[in-house]
């Protein structure tokens, strides 16, 4: 086994001197190796969780987007007045969480089980800001078909 030399705060030094029995190399080897594994992550086998943990958010991210997408289109074709449209149009998906955009929409004429449905998600605080997003952008294309179609 190798031998190596510590130094020590002398205020820990003391704290150390008021505890019986304690095996200072068990401790200190247990702390080495501690840091050892927290400094391993820096390394490749973190590099290469981080990459495969991005490559699956963005996965995600994009997957719930669409989902977003495709409810906030299917509420502005089938349920919402224009009114409504335009409201949500002029939500900011920045600042709108999924819980406030279900809660506007449950207050539709339709029951917050289909909000949820449409999201593809079992609560309101699962719907992320990207099913929020793609949620009024769809709102947002919608409603700029209509004012062009008006225009013609």
């Amino acid at each position: 086994m190798a031998k190596i030399s510590i130094y020590l705060p002398d205020e820990l030094r003391d704290r150390l001197a008021k505890l019986p029995g304690v095996n200072v190399s068990r401790v200190a080897a247990e702390a080495i190796d501690r840091e050892i594994k927290a400094r391993s992550l820096d390394g490749t086998d973190m590099a290469a969780a981080v990459k495969r943990l991005r490559a699956s958010r963005a996965t995600t991210s994009e997957s719930d987007r669409q989902r977003g997408y495709r409810f906030g289109g299917q509420w502005a074709r089938e349920y919402a007045s224009w009114e409504e449209l335009t409201t949500v149009v002029g939500l900011n998906e920045e600042e709108t969480d999924g819980k406030t955009l279900a809660s506007y929409l449950g207050s539709q004429d339709f029951d917050s089980g289909f909000v949820l449905n449409g999201f593809g998600v079992a609560n309101v605080l699962a719907i992320s800001r990207r099913h929020v997003e793609g949620f009024i952008n769809a709102c947002r294309d919608i409603h700029a078909a209509v004012e062009a179609a008006q225009d013609e």
